[in-house]
């Protein structure tokens, strides 16, 4: 999946944009130095983000499409919109911005969330937000 991401990045000439692989569910695990970056794609690693950068997640929402896949089949999660909702503001991001797929994509749009999220302030490195003096 990255190769193909890394394909698409460099098709469109977008020098800026790096890519790395992590391990989400090992925080402690990461480089020291991947701190203050601009676009973080999992939420959980708000502790390294820089101030004002953003988050897109994408995340499966209630719908009986999602019901009969998600829920039976998978066994996994679906979230409504209020608990996504406040489960950004919980973790200090603020309140998110929920967008749609562009019309091409539009059938993600009944079984996913898109939502956008800012980190607010300077980071205390534990993923709390710490005012600005």
């Amino acid at each position: 999946m990255l190769a193909r991401f890394q394909q698409a990045i460099d098709a469109h000439g977008m020098a800026r944009v790096t890519l790395h692989r992590a391990d989400v569910l090992d925080e402690a695990g990461l480089p020291a130095g991947w701190q203050d970056h601009d676009l973080v794609l999992c939420a959980s690693l708000r502790a390294r983000m820089a101030p004002g950068a953003r988050t897109v997640v994408m995340i499966t929402r209630r719908s009986w499409e999602t019901r009969l896949l998600i829920d039976w089949l998978w066994h996994a999660h679906r979230y409504g919109r209020r608990t996504v909702a406040g489960a950004f503001v919980a973790a200090g991001f603020g309140t998110p911005r929920f967008v749609r797929f562009p019309r091409r994509y539009g059938w993600l749009n009944r079984a996913n969330h898109v939502v956008l999220a800012e980190n607010p302030g300077e980071t205390t490195g534990a993923g709390e937000s710490a005012s600005p003096a």
